[in-house]
């Protein structure tokens, strides 16, 4: 295979960034033994990834570009500026488990006690929570509670992981309806036909793989 937008974007990057396969791969190791990655990528793959044979695979691509500091968008060829966007989606795929358990206690806390956005910046029981974290900033984890406790105002029921997935669809502008929208409607509808888990996720997924 010739080169792609992925490869090219990937060599631009690496070159731009002074880093070497190897380094990337010594830097990948470090995320997984960290727990924010589920597997390092090795250099072999990354040199297939120059060469064009392949195209990386989400979880990767989010991978090379935490380290590049690069758009994920970016680097798959999209036409979007290259600096690198922290949406709320990477900072909950680079958390580590514990801090994704704190971060969805935190939220679920906010929502069960009505909390604002200046309520949650002061409150003790989400501060004391939120100290507990290894490695992500508190600030921007007071942000990120804030936004999810005030986008899910009223649930009686919340899923970090699923308010996740629907964050990563809406950004897609070429869904319609957004998958957000969707699961804001499947979820509240789902509270008054006692949907189980298992079938508001079929739904959902049966959407994403027929969508255009």
């Amino acid at each position: 295979m010739g080169n792609t937008k992925f490869s090219l974007r990937l060599q631009q990057a690496m070159e731009l960034r002074n880093l070497k396969s190897s380094q990337i791969e010594s830097m990948s190791e470090k995320l997984l033994m960290e727990g924010r990655i589920k597997k390092a990528i090795k250099m072999p793959l990354i040199t297939d990834y120059l060469k064009g044979r392949y195209e990386a695979k989400q979880d990767n691509i989010r991978t090379l570009a935490l380290i590049l500091d690069v758009d994920d968008r970016w680097l798959m060829g999209d036409n979007v500026p290259m600096e690198r966007e922290v949406p709320f989606s990477a900072i909950y795929y680079f958390s580590r488990d514990n801090e994704k358990r704190i971060l969805d206690t935190s939220i679920r806390f906010a929502i069960q006690n009505s909390l604002n956005k200046d309520d949650i910046s002061n409150n003790q029981d989400i501060r004391l929570l939120l100290d507990k974290l290894d490695t992500l900033d508190i600030n921007i984890a007071i942000e990120f509670v804030q936004y999810f406790s005030n986008k899910y105002r009223g649930m009686e029921e919340f899923s970090l992981e699923n308010a996740i997935t629907a964050l990563e669809y809406s950004r897609d502008s070429h869904a319609e309806p957004k998958i957000e929208d969707m699961y804001m409607h499947l979820a509240k509808e789902a509270q008054d036909l006692k949907l189980e888990q298992e079938d508001i996720d079929y739904i959902l997924n049966f959407y994403k793989r027929n969508k255009k």
